[in-house]
């Protein structure tokens, strides 16, 4: 890709500005009672409050594997694999990588509600943004940042007839 056309990926994954209501959107998000034995494992685990927030910390490091990891989801709940590999077919491999990396190292009840969260997350962002939550590399590319807008726009003519 160049810069006439540049990856959607990469241009949505640079697009995206989290703030702190995205983190409250997230945070209100209740888990689902599919994953619920996801739950009860987070309670039995000592550490899992400081190896959600270090898991956390990673991913958002990298807004191209927020991106892809939101894209395995819908409604919070991770896809089979056969489903996350129709979504990710376009996605960058480099992204794909790192989040296979991710889920190679993170404890599964960690991934799964940490998945939930990044789901929340990113839509919610996304929704502020554009106005939808929904995403898919087909769609328009996101608005060029407000810096780069001209400060000056010509003035429109506008013709009236008065009289004939």
């Amino acid at each position: 890709m160049n810069d006439e056309d540049p990856d959607p990926w990469y241009a949505e994954a640079d697009a995206m500005e989290l703030r702190a209501n995205d983190f409250d959107v997230a945070d209100s998000a209740e888990l689902p009672a599919e994953l619920s034995h996801h739950a009860i494992a987070a309670e039995l685990d000592a550490d899992f409050d400081p190896e959600f927030d270090a898991w956390l910390e990673w991913l958002m490091q990298d807004p191209e594997v927020l991106l892809v990891l939101e894209q395995c989801s819908t409604e919070g709940i991770l896809l089979p694999w056969d489903m996350r590999g129709a979504r990710l077919l376009t996605a960058p491999a480099d992204a794909i990588d790192r989040l296979h990396w991710f889920w190679d190292h993170c404890p599964k009840h960690l991934y799964v509600i940490l998945s939930h969260y990044v789901f929340w997350l990113v839509r919610a962002e996304r929704a502020r943004r554009r106005g939808t939550p929904d995403w898919s590399p087909r769609s328009a590319l996101p608005p060029p940042d407000e810096e780069e807008r001209a400060f000056f726009r010509p003035a429109r003519l506008v013709t009236r007839r008065y009289g004939q």
